[in-house]
């Protein structure tokens, strides 16, 4: 090796090695939300997932015995069941709509997440609703093309990325909207 590129190579290896070791160390995310916050806001989202699948019933015109019999067993049957009287009794103009409305004031009046503060949870809880919605659509026999239609109005939680997921994965796993949820989430917390 020629002297230039000996000194050359030395060099340039000190210059990677100083700065290397005088580099910053990585900042940390925003953490919005505590491990407690994220747990109890999983129950609204989880909550929020479950409204979204009622009123869609209801607007499908769906007989609510029929959905009162589905969720009949289960831990939290009660819950689901009132639900469903509840959704029932009332009138539903968006399934998307009351289902974030319900995510947003069970994250403001339980988990106690200030207004200022709720706007990343209830992305989240949109794209996990998205992800409920089009997993049933899958299940349903429908094709890519309605999901894509369906959340088409919601462009901000990018639904497409959730629907490609879904549709794209052959597995036959239990509703993915959980997965979407904590991998959203889990961005901004501790």
């Amino acid at each position: 090796m020629s002297p230039t590129r000996l000194t050359l190579a030395t060099l340039l290896l000190s210059i990677n090695l100083v700065a290397c070791t005088t580099a910053p160390k990585p900042v940390k995310p925003i953490q919005l939300y505590s491990k407690k916050e994220v747990i109890q806001l999983s129950y609204c989202s989880e909550l929020a997932d479950t409204a979204y699948y009622i009123a869609s019933a209801k607007l499908n015109d769906r007989p609510k015995q029929e959905l009162i019999n589905h969720f009949t067993t289960g831990a939290t049957a009660q819950i689901d069941i009132n639900a469903v009287e509840r959704i029932y009794s009332i009138s539903v103009d968006s399934a998307m709509d009351y289902a974030t409305d319900l995510f947003e004031q069970c994250a403001l009046k339980v988990v106690n997440v200030s207004p200022t503060r709720i706007k990343v949870a209830n992305f989240c809880a949109q794209k996990s609703i998205v992800a409920s919605g089009t997993y049933e659509l899958k299940q349903s026999g429908a094709p890519k093309m309605d999901a894509y239609l369906a959340f088409a109005s919601y462009k901000p939680t990018r639904p497409y990325e959730v629907i490609d997921s879904i549709y794209d994965n052959t597995s036959k796993a239990q509703n993915p909207s959980e997965g979407v949820w904590d991998a959203c989430i889990d961005v901004m917390s501790e």
